[in-house]
């Protein structure tokens, strides 16, 4: 479990040259949020792997108590970056990645849509009460394809709801939202509602 990792890393004092996964993350909230452009923090971070990622999911946390406001939405999006960029994939960060949609800022929210299209959640409640909203987001478009793709990738089976906010989609002014709501349907096959609409 990710607690026993944080916990077996903390006592035997794992660092990356010279500092703790937790003081790098701490650094990296000092930069602007984007994609990593190898700043020396966001280097150290990705440097430690997997073993960063309970810090990063506890930071993702507790990012509200940052000084500023621009220090928590840094914070929250190098996180998120961070995240999408360790490889392997950490999937268990799903939950914490989900809870960064509920976020204001709409770029850390399409940030942590397009990480988690890569990696591909289940169609749990949980999931659909934080994606639902976003590919019903208005005004954005860009939230919206990326919350419709999510759907496209997330596993088997699919609910409903999935098919139902896909069919929902194809109505969309904006061409790629549609064809994102197009790749949901194709993963419902035969499905008769889906194949009349297309």
């Amino acid at each position: 479990s990710l607690r026993r990792l944080d916990a077996a890393l903390v006592r035997s004092g794992y660092q990356v040259r010279g500092r703790t996964v937790r003081e790098w993350i701490a650094a990296s909230a000092q930069d602007r949020i984007r994609w990593f452009d190898g700043r020396e923090a966001s280097d150290r971070i990705l440097e430690a792997g997997l073993a960063a990622v309970p810090a990063l999911i506890e930071a993702l946390a507790r990012a509200d108590e940052e000084a500023s406001w621009q220090a928590s939405l840094n914070l929250r999006g190098q996180c998120v970056a961070a995240l999408g960029t360790i490889d392997p994939l950490p999937t268990c960060a799903i939950p914490a990645l989900l809870d960064v949609l509920h976020q204001p800022v709409a770029r850390v929210r399409r940030m942590a849509l397009a990480v988690l299209a890569r990696m591909r959640p289940r169609a749990s409640p949980l999931a659909l009460r934080a994606l639902l909203p976003c590919v019903e987001e208005q005004g954005d478009p860009q939230t919206r394809m990326l919350a419709t793709q999510v759907l496209a990738a997330m596993q088997a089976p699919l609910p409903d709801e999935v098919r139902a906010a896909a069919l929902s989609r194809l109505a969309d002014v904006h061409p790629a939202v549609r064809r994102a709501g197009l790749q949901v349907l194709a993963r419902f096959g035969q499905d008769e509602a889906a194949l009349t609409t297309m």
